[in-house]
């Protein structure tokens, strides 16, 4: 009957963990060590178990169970990772407090290995990463040091991961210097992942210099994360370069390097481009081309085309937006131009929420009910764009669209032909009357001219 027994609930275990059932399947895995039919691996998968489930009373008698020197079941270091990655789950201080005296125990005991020191690494870079960090970066980064100390006096070796980890915690403490003696340091342990690390830390520190010279030690290794690592770094650098020089290197290193550009370069280029030919040129003839387009899809009904305009910014840089916007609308009223009448509705998409309205949709950014007024920034480009034009719109603001309809966007290109027209005028005018004046001027000034030459 007992033997009965432990066989049902290691499968109770072990059906529980295959359901995701966490707290269920910590009760079952306490049970089964009340009666000694636990092994090291249920434990394993218990830790990760209580992580998941926010149980941290369960952790820490987990962990009261196998630290003792005598306990049935010995602790490893398999078993002290899981415990440093379990703590760390709770992203406070608390929680970076118990993960370093597991890593504490575990170097007493030698138990510590690169893969412990490295998640101690994770446990105190996601405690200083994050919206809300529980820890100060610098903070983070000193405690990575102390565990790199403690590795070279024990002579546990350092990975690339260890190093990437350290360079990036040093990097959003800002300590630039501290990161590239890192990565000098790491000599040919350190890989790309490394390297696009401390190209990280170049960007976000505003740093192009040191993330060229990072990325030219990087040379053939280098992959498109790095290339647009180095192209964030110009852009947000304050330092007295060319940028768009740098930026055009870079280009040419990628094609040289046989990558294409994706979205995430084109979008930092044309933060360095900012409202420029060459922003416009890359608009024309790189992959944001394809975010403003005329769909063409058949009526099986009435047996007509039905074509859609809609024009993206979500993922844009603000000018690259006013950009694309200023050219749609040249475009349309370029087609009406030529005789090609509008037949459509402008869809206008943002990709982000703003707080919805009782009467659902608004006109003109107006509405009848509440509505918080929170905008995105492409929001605000596209609704300052089309009130500066004078083109009225709606707003169906909770699934960030905006719409022009076919007969707004009519009156628009109509009007605007009309002002292209009085401008031709004015221009032509003013061409004429120069011409006038400069052939009256000739003719008043040049006899006298010649009088006084005589």
């Amino acid at each position: 009957m007992q033997v009965a027994r432990r066989i049902g609930l290691k499968a109770a275990f072990y059906r529980l963990a295959k359901q995701r059932d966490h707290k269920a399947a910590c009760s079952v895995l306490l049970q089964a060590y009340d009666i000694g039919m636990a092994d090291k691996h249920m434990i394993s998968i218990g830790i990760s178990f209580s992580a998941r489930a926010q149980q941290r009373d369960v952790i820490d008698r987990l962990w009261r169970i196998v630290s003792p020197v005598n306990a049935k079941i010995q602790l490893n270091e398999h078993m002290c990772s899981a415990f440093i990655n379990a703590y760390g789950c709770f992203v406070d201080h608390d929680g970076v407090c118990s993960a370093r005296c597991v890593l504490d125990f575990a170097k007493k005991r030698s138990l510590a290995n690169t893969s412990v020191f490295n998640a101690f690494f994770q446990v105190c870079a996601k405690a200083a990463e994050g919206s809300k960090p529980t820890l100060e970066p610098a903070t983070a980064a000193s405690l990575i040091d102390d565990a790199l100390l403690a590795m070279a006096v024990e002579g546990v070796p350092c990975d690339a991961y260890s190093t990437a980890i350290a360079i990036r915690v040093h990097g959003r403490a800002g300590q630039l210097a501290r990161a590239q003696q890192l990565l000098d340091e790491a000599g040919d342990a350190a890989d790309t992942v490394a390297f696009n690390a401390l190209l990280g830390a170049a960007a976000r520190c505003g740093d192009a210099m040191l993330a060229l010279n990072t990325l030219r030690h990087l040379g053939s290794r280098a992959d498109l994360i790095s290339f647009n690592t180095v192209i964030q770094a110009i852009a947000r650098s304050e330092q007295q370069i060319d940028r768009v020089a740098r930026a055009q290197e870079v280009r040419a290193l990628i094609c040289q390097a046989g990558l294409a550009e994706d979205q995430v370069t084109q979008t930092s280029l044309l933060a360095i481009y900012g409202d420029s030919p060459i922003a416009e040129e890359l608009l024309e003839t790189g992959e944001c081309s394809s975010r403003s387009l005329w769909d063409s899809t058949s009526d099986q009904t009435n047996e007509t085309q039905v074509r859609r305009l809609q024009t993206d910014l979500r993922r844009l840089t603000r000018p690259s937006a006013a950009i694309m916007l200023r050219r749609q609308l040249e475009l349309v009223v370029d087609q009406a131009e030529r005789g090609e009448a509008c037949q459509t509705d402008w869809v206008i998409v943002t990709g982000s929420r703003v707080g919805r309205s009782d009467g659902g949709c608004t006109l003109n950014g107006e509405d009848g009910g509440s509505v918080r007024n929170v905008l995105s920034p492409m929001q605000e480009i596209a609704h300052a764009f089309l009130s500066a034009n004078g083109i009225a719109y709606r707003s169906s603001g909770w699934r960030g669209r905006l719409r022009v309809s076919h007969g707004e966007m009519h009156r628009v290109a109509t009007q605007e032909i009309s002002t292209r027209c009085t401008r031709r005028v004015v221009f032509g005018t003013l061409g004429w009357l120069a011409t006038v004046c400069s052939i009256i001027t000739a003719a008043v000034v040049t006899p006298r001219v010649i009088a006084l030459a005589k």
